[in-house]
């Protein structure tokens, strides 16, 4: 096995569509996962699969790091697999800034590289079972560290160490399927989301697992919990994606919202209100719990989406090679830079009324700086919802009212040759 490396890797941001900056990794592979550790720090883990010859493939197996909130990156460790070699890398997961783990399969071995310096050094352990590769990693707490493993086909079980590797137990799952993803909202509870529709969960620090029948027969790829009571899911089906939600632990599970083909792939719960979901060709966001959704980002090649955000505001979504990165929300988005619009406008909110959040749309003739800030009655500015260098085209931005009181507010479009105001009202 190939040693770690750590290498300073700097690009240069680029502006993207509003309110987000696109960077890519310098080396090519598709990045299959990001982790934001604090405000500043960010881990992605990359593959890449070439052929060295026509009939033998081989991967490429990276971790990147930035320290700067993605301005820079440096890469930690590198695997160059060899000719019909199977290898993959877990997720990474972090107990805090300084002490994380990633699980590394190759060949018929599991290793897991753990680092109590924030990536500087890392030390490695196996676990003691041939012919599992591990899928997901979590690290619990100083000493116990839960995998998700898979021996082939539907085949996944869970391993357990609560000595840093010293010792293992082996924890049987109630079935064999396929499983998709495995979080664990607090030390002691933790989901597991398959293929079937089934969720099993785990009340002892994943000591043992039960299966939790959704009745609904979806792909279900990710959970996220807002708080100990409340989380949700994303599924796909063959005829559509579908968002879950439980208010009782991840006991039962309802679908709340519909979508098209869009092919979910992870979700992030940020608070009781801000919820993100990626997809293959979009990033949505709600700002009411679930009830309603946004389109803030949107993609035009293939290949699936991650997201993680450090809170409401702050987030990174990948796609490919490509790093998306906003410290705003992404709170609006182009709808269409590619015709020009007649004339400058500032269309009526909807829904209006609204409780508590509601769409802005928008129209710009000449690139130049604009403005969209909401008042109050007073005339008090409330929240600045765009302040931005755009380009000729029509945006949509979001306003969440949920920190303020029933009333009428007004919202401007100010720009350098144009203003218009709007009034809209928040009922609670």
């Amino acid at each position: 096995m190939k040693r770690i490396l750590v290498i300073l890797v700097m690009f240069v941001a680029v502006n993207a569509n509003a309110q987000w900056v696109s960077s890519d990794l310098p080396l090519m592979g598709n990045i299959n996962q990001l982790n934001y550790i604090n405000k500043t720090d960010i881990y992605a883990n990359q593959s890449y699969t070439y052929f060295p010859n026509p009939q033998a493939s081989a991967t490429t197996l990276r971790l990147y790091k930035s320290n700067n909130s993605g301005i820079s990156w440096s890469l930690l460790f590198s695997y160059n697999g060899q000719q019909y070699q199977s290898v993959e890398m877990s997720n990474t997961s972090f107990l805090n800034s300084s002490y994380g783990i990633f699980c590394f399969y190759s060949s018929s071995s599991s290793v897991i590289y753990r680092t109590t310096n924030s990536g500087i050094n890392w030390n490695s352990f196996s676990i003691p079972y041939s012919g599992f590769y591990s899928t997901k990693c979590k690290y619990l707490n100083d000493s116990t560290i839960i995998v998700l493993a898979n021996s082939g086909g539907p085949n996944y079980q869970v391993f357990k160490t609560t000595n840093l590797g010293i010792t293992w137990s082996f924890v049987g799952l109630p079935t064999s399927e396929y499983m998709n993803n495995m979080y664990f909202k607090d030390q002691s509870n933790g989901y597991i989301s398959s293929q079937s529709g089934k969720i099993y969960r785990s009340t002892d620090s994943g000591s043992s697992w039960n299966t939790i029948n959704t009745g609904i027969q979806s792909n279900i790829v990710d959970i996220s919990f807002i708080n100990s009571l409340t989380g949700f899911a994303a599924g796909n089906t063959n005829s559509g994606s579908l968002i879950f939600k439980s208010t009782n632990e991840g006991n039962t599970w309802s679908v709340i919202n519909t979508f098209g083909l869009e092919y979910f792939s992870s979700i992030s719960c940020q608070n009781s209100s801000v919820i993100y979901v990626s997809g293959i060709n979009k990033l949505l966001k709600s700002i009411d719990s679930g009830n309603n959704w946004s389109q803030i980002l949107s993609f035009s090649n293939a290949g699936n989406t991650y997201i993680s955000c450090y809170n409401k505001d702050t987030l990174v979504v990948s796609k490919s090679n490509t790093i998306y990165r906003s410290n705003n929300g992404g709170t609006y988005i182009v709808i269409n830079n590619q015709i020009i619009p007649d004339n400058y406008s500032l269309s009526q909110n909807y829904p209006n009324p609204f409780n508590p959040t509601t769409n802005i749309k928008f129209s710009i003739v000449k690139t130049g700086q604009a403005k969209l800030i909401v008042y109050d009655i007073q005339g008090r500015e409330v929240q600045t919802l765009v302040n931005e260098r755009l380009q000729p085209g029509t945006y949509e931005a979001a306003f969440d009212g949920s920190a303020l009181n029933t009333g009428v507010y007004f919202y401007k479009l100010i720009t350098g040759t144009f203003s218009e105001t709007k009034k809209m009202l928040l009922i609670k």
